[in-house]
């Protein structure tokens, strides 16, 4: 059993269908800092990579994905298990980070009735889950084919904020889209930022809905993200 938890500033006292379209969170601290706190909170977090942090309990393993960038603006914890003791971690986590966690299984933040595993998926809007973006370390998390793959999905953005620039999607092992945001040239682009779709239908409302679209390459077209 494995379930996401997004950990970001959202509002509080709302539902994520209640955050508006274009509501931009607040980062949650330097790197620095919140390393510091996560260290303080869980003295068994392994942090020998900053970016990539390990927590193992009874019941449970919980992987940080802390990314690179500077300050953090979320961070996606994997959780391998479930039970009170992973719940537990999620909460403590949110509370000394200052910010909410939303569970990507049920669609709801955990305080609102988000549950102690994925035992429910509801639906969750494209505009949704764009608020709380998914910090994926790509060598990590998902391989980016420089091929044309299956699961591969290409693109030029030609409306919205990243006009000019390009999306490099692919499906992780269990089938949600991690969609990269390049610029660059063609074989030659650099990650500046990333999305987690539940599946690639949302992916596909995602690049274009509220003024977003994109022209559809050939995929494994675009090359391999830096």
């Amino acid at each position: 059993m494995s379930w996401d938890i997004s950990l970001f500033n959202a509002p509080s006292g709302v539902t994520i269908e209640e955050i508006p379209h274009d509501y931009d969170p607040a980062p949650l601290g330097s790197v620095a800092e919140i390393l510091d706190r996560l260290q303080v909170t869980f003295a068994d977090l392994n942090l020998s990579d900053p970016t990539w942090g390990d927590l193992v309990r009874p019941g449970c393993v919980i992987e940080f994905n802390i990314g690179r960038k500077d300050p953090v603006e979320s961070i996606m914890l994997h959780v391998r298990g479930g039970g009170d003791d992973a719940v537990q971690v999620i909460r403590e986590t949110a509370r000394v980070l200052g910010c909410r966690a939303f569970d990507c299984s049920s669609g709801d933040f955990i305080e609102d009735g988000g549950s102690d595993g994925p035992t429910s998926r509801r639906s969750v809007t494209a505009r949704s889950v764009k608020t709380p973006p998914r910090r994926v370390r790509s060598s990590r998390n998902m391989s980016i084919h420089a091929t044309s793959s299956t699961s591969r999905r290409d693109a030029r953005f030609t409306a919205g904020p990243y006009r000019g620039k390009f999306v490099v999607a692919e499906a992780d092992e269990s089938g949600s889209i991690i969609a990269i945001i390049c610029e660059g040239q063609p074989g030659s682009l650099t990650t500046i930022g990333d999305w987690w779709f539940a599946d690639v239908s949302e992916f596909e409302l995602g690049m274009t809905e509220d003024g977003w679209d994109v022209e559809w390459l050939a995929p494994g077209s675009l090359g391999t993200p830096r």
